[in-house]
């Protein structure tokens, strides 16, 4: 398979080490500035504009790490031509965008996936592998923290661009929810500033509850640190992370499986999962696009409800 990578900044720079993982060849790098390189995708040519790597029939594979408000331009011309698209989250910055894009991928008969990678961190999937097994019984509540150093890409700190805290980091942790508590009636949010912390609740249609923390103002010191309680009426799992942003949290506590080996690079994961898609020509089951719509209303609702200084905004 042959991927072009649009937007080789950090995250595509992630992307670029798992598709090299899982023996893709990239073959483009699409960027501004046309001596753009990535060390992990040593053979690319880079082009400035996307309609030259949309042109080579032996291009199979568009892997899109821009910033939010390009998304549905570029996965549609992508999808138009024939490709199938791995595109990051956020999905987009508005619902009526983000379902646009799968109805192109519908009507063109490529696969399309959104990259919510957390749901290939081999913790997180041991958690909902426990859940699934009845370890707790009935998900009752959720809780889960993310927080990360500043982003140093300016676009990232204009809220128009990103979404700001609520939705570019916030996130990851409300598709988490919503795996686990199905689907989100109503959402509350508050912010302390522009950084976080931002702190949500989500109301559940089956009783559940939800509590997210956000925050983007780590020092240098402890740059990441992540966490997620899973309660139900027979028992509770958590996985925590605060070492480092590379590591991939580990099951700790109740119905906990430590010891159980080394990590794998959860975008390796990913990659190697999207391929296995495209080969078979079939949407994704562990990150289904209508799941990236729907984590993509719940952030939109909670920044709405920071916006509306804390009330309750409903999801329809």
């Amino acid at each position: 398979m042959t991927v072009a990578i649009v937007g080789p900044g950090s995250i595509g720079a992630a992307h670029a080490a798992a598709w090299r993982q899982v023996g893709a060849d990239v073959a483009y790098l699409v960027a501004r500035q046309s001596d753009a390189a990535l060390a992990d995708a040593p053979a690319a040519r880079t082009v400035t504009r996307l309609d030259e790597a949309l042109a080579d029939p032996t291009l199979d594979i568009v892997t899109i790490c821009t910033p939010t408000p390009t998304h549905r331009e570029l996965a549609v011309a992508s999808l138009r031509a024939g490709k199938h698209v791995l595109l990051e989250k956020p999905m987009a910055l508005s619902v009526a965008d983000a379902e646009s894009i799968a109805r192109e991928a519908d009507t063109c008969g490529r696969v399309l996936m959104v990259a919510h990678v957390v749901r290939f961190f081999d913790a997180y999937a041991r958690v909902r592998e426990a859940v699934a097994a009845g370890e707790v019984g009935r998900v009752l509540h959720v809780r889960a923290e993310r927080m990360i150093a500043p982003p140093t890409t300016p676009w990232w700190h204009d809220e128009d661009l990103s979404g700001g805290v609520a939705v570019d980091v916030g996130i990851h942790d409300l598709d988490q929810a919503n795996l686990l508590l199905g689907t989100p009636v109503a959402v509350r949010s508050y912010a302390a500033d522009a950084l976080g912390p931002v702190e949500t609740t989500v109301r559940y249609a089956g009783g559940g509850t939800a509590q997210v923390l956000s925050h983007a103002r780590m020092p240098a010191s402890r740059p990441f640190a992540t966490s997620l309680q899973v309660t139900g009426d027979a028992g509770m799992l958590r996985i925590r992370d605060d070492e480092e942003a590379s590591a991939v949290p580990q099951l700790a506590g109740a119905g906990s499986a430590e010891g159980a080996g080394a990590a794998r690079n959860p975008y390796a994961t990913q990659a190697a999962h999207f391929l296995e898609c495209v080969a078979s020509g079939t949407p994704s089951a562990i990150a289904p696009t209508s799941d990236a719509v729907l984590a993509l209303r719940t952030a939109l609702a909670a920044r709405d409800s920071v916006r509306a200084g804390g009330a309750w905004v409903e999801l329809a």
